[in-house]
């Protein structure tokens, strides 16, 4: 099977997010120009999004649907993820480093800011996988990896796994098992993410996640 082209990918996560969009505005019963002023965005920030046709290669901003799930997540009645909900979780890396733009909640970066100090290897990630959701870290949170720490038996720890061409970040507790070690997830989710072999290669552990968890405000 060929591999996807860049632009393909780009059209069928653009695509996702707008199945996942309309699934938003329907569960909450909200159009999409009261979906983008509730998160203080351009009223026209969703309607010309999901206008679009899935051929389009145009895709929102990773945080801008972070805000869209953490709002959902506040106000939805319904526990139990949708198909829109489950194809957009798919289609996203597990984690993103967090880069401070304008658009940010600005008492969450100072707190941050204030919980790395003068530290030097810290850097924020927020988290879109239930991977670690029995060690307490939850999709939506935004945690500080050590670069500089040593994971110890039983830590929750930031990974690469490198695929074709790119590394994806992976979240997992740090496992050793004679002789391998490896990173497992701890998640009740009834199709949980691999476990996998660390080689330092294609399975590399990058840094230490710290107990710290933090959330940009939503609307309620």
């Amino acid at each position: 099977m060929a591999r996807k082209t860049e632009r393909s990918s780009r059209a069928e996560i653009g695509a996702k997010q707008r199945a996942y969009l309309r699934d938003t505005l329907k569960e909450l019963k909200i159009t999409a120009t009261k979906l983008a002023r509730m998160l203080d965005l351009s009223p026209s920030t969703f309607t010309r999004f999901i206008a679009l046709s899935d051929s389009s290669e145009k895709t929102l901003h990773p945080a801008t649907m972070d805000k869209v799930e953490a709002l959902r997540q506040v106000n939805s009645d319904s526990p139990i993820p949708t198909q829109a909900q489950g194809a957009w979780a798919d289609a996203r890396a597990e984690a993103e480093r967090v880069i401070f733009t304008a658009n940010y909640d600005e008492a969450l970066e100072q707190a941050l800011q204030s919980l790395i100090g003068n530290r030097q290897g810290l850097e924020p990630w927020r988290l879109h996988t239930r991977a670690l959701e029995l060690e307490g870290f939850m999709p939506g949170d935004i945690v500080l990896v050590d670069l500089h720490g040593t994971p110890r038996p039983g830590d929750a720890v930031f990974a690469t796994v490198r695929e074709q061409t790119k590394a994806e970040p992976v979240m997992r507790q740090y496992q050793p098992a004679g002789p391998v070690d490896l990173l497992v997830p701890r998640t009740n989710d009834p199709k949980p993410p691999k476990t996998l072999v660390v080689d330092r290669n294609q399975v590399v552990i990058r840094g230490v996640l710290l107990p710290h968890r933090l959330r940009e405000r939503v609307a309620a």
